[in-house]
């Protein structure tokens, strides 16, 4: 696991030092993972020494914020799986940047790429071939394979962002008398069944079974905030209120991985926090092939993980 996040930390190359830094497109909702994914990127940026100018959402990226980007400022764009057209609010918007600032030095975080329609990439690859100074960082081989047979920009394979989190310092587990077994299960569009399962594992569980109802209501306000941002002037970025909020998920999911010495899931971020955790992963996979790819790419050596087909 240091080697993965030292490979992370490569990414700093690709980032000119001494300009300002701009964040793109942090998440603003309950799926762990991806808040994940930014809390590493953030780890990442403050240990490179990088000032960052400005964090924005998809939702409050309005023109005033537009506006007030640096000439000199790198653009971060945020990393994770959805670089393709089966979510429809993080590629468009990704597109809709790289667009309005053509003379930017752009980098996107590492993903993975999943297209559907022919449609959606040709106008993916129209649009970023026109910029001249994109570069973007993909977490797969076959991703890799995919960018390169597709794109023209240049393209670095790494690790999820969420590596940077790895603590080597941090103490194992402590033994007990008996092994316990959590299925971390998705629920959402990327779901697929999870056949031939040991019987002594928990209930299902994903993300949103760890949020409380009164957690539910606060991030709904903050949302809402986002939604209307612009409206007020837009002029100070949320990420400072969204913090605390993403902190505390975070945590709630750490906390229940805490409590099972082995996880067995379909969920990328469930294995990877579990092995930041020192926990023994077993991995399934998705919808689109995304765990098997990663694992292929980056865990097949690892004692703590294995993958079930």
């Amino acid at each position: 696991m240091q080697s993965l996040r030292d490979r992370v930390g490569t990414i700093a190359r690709l980032i000119p030092q001494g300009r300002p830094v701009v964040y793109l497109d942090y998440p603003v909702h309950m799926n762990i993972g991806d808040l994940l994914i930014e809390q590493g990127a953030e780890r990442f940026l403050e240990e490179a020494g990088y000032n960052v100018v400005d964090w924005r959402s998809a939702h409050d990226f309005c023109d005033c914020a537009r506006a007030k980007v640096p000439a000199d400022a790198t653009i971060i764009l945020h990393g994770g799986g959805n670089f393709g057209d089966l979510y429809d609010l993080h590629q468009p918007f990704r597109e809709r940047v790289i667009e309005a600032f053509p003379r930017h030095r752009i980098v996107m975080l590492p993903q993975t790429i999943y297209f559907q329609s022919p449609e959606r990439l040709r106008r993916a690859v129209e649009i970023f071939s026109r910029h001249d100074n994109l570069t973007v960082c993909v977490r797969d081989y076959a991703s890799l394979e995919f960018f390169r047979h597709h794109f023209q920009n240049p393209v670095h394979l790494m690790p999820d962002m969420a590596h940077c989190l790895w603590n080597a310092a941090a103490p194992p587990p402590e033994a007990g008398d008996a092994r316990r077994t959590l299925l971390f299960a998705r629920t959402d569009k990327e779901s697929r069944p999870m056949d031939g399962l040991p019987a002594d594992t928990s209930a299902p569980t994903d993300w949103q079974d760890v949020v409380a109802p009164y957690e539910i209501l606060a991030f709904r306000a903050l949302r809402k905030l986002h939604y209307k941002h612009c409206v007020f002037g837009g002029g100070r970025s949320l990420h400072t209120a969204w913090r605390p909020v993403r902190d505390r998920l975070i945590l709630k999911g750490r906390r229940l991985i805490e409590g099972y010495d082995v996880v067995i899931t379909n969920r990328l971020h469930a294995a990877i926090l579990g092995l930041l955790l020192r926990r023994e992963v077993v991995m399934m996979d998705n919808s689109n092939g995304k765990l098997s790819e990663y694992y292929a790419t980056w865990f097949k050596d690892l004692t703590a993980a294995r993958f079930a087909h």
